[in-house]
């Protein structure tokens, strides 16, 4: 059984997923943009170019060496993989609640639940995804 605190905090983990996901594309544009600037051109003829595939590997090294993206990454593949292995039903109460937005009416009538089940099931949920999360969000077991 989990505390309210950390229920809390695993919940406020699925409930800021969306936002994550549009900052991890904000830190990867930058990154990508930070990677078009910097680095030796090569003489293809008489102009420089960059090879693709050069430029591309600059991007993986400045994203494996970025703290921020590597934090983000980690956060977004930790709920990606707890939501992986819950069932469908939970899965599609976590993409409505957690990720749409819906609300608590809302939700229970589009998967016909009642009230008592809805909570029964976002218990489930919690209890199911805190493991998952624990070390990417920085809860630890006492939290």
């Amino acid at each position: 059984m989990l505390t309210r605190d950390y229920f809390r905090a695993v919940e406020r983990a699925l409930f800021d997923y969306p936002s994550l996901k549009k900052q991890l594309v904000g830190r990867e544009r930058w990154i990508e943009c930070r990677c078009r600037g910097g680095g030796e051109p090569v003489e293809v003829g008489k102009s420089s170019v960059r090879p693709v595939h050069r430029y591309q590997e600059t991007v993986v090294e400045a994203k494996e060496r970025d703290y921020t993206f590597m934090i983000l990454s980690a956060k977004i593949q930790a709920i990606n993989d707890a939501i992986d292995y819950l069932p469908d039903v939970m899965k599609d109460l976590v993409t409505m609640y957690y990720f749409r937005d819906m609300s608590r009416v809302e939700v229970m009538c589009e998967l016909n639940i009642s009230e008592r089940e809805f909570f029964r099931q976002r218990r489930r949920i919690v209890e199911r995804v805190a493991p998952y999360v624990v070390g990417p969000f920085g809860m630890g077991d006492n939290d």
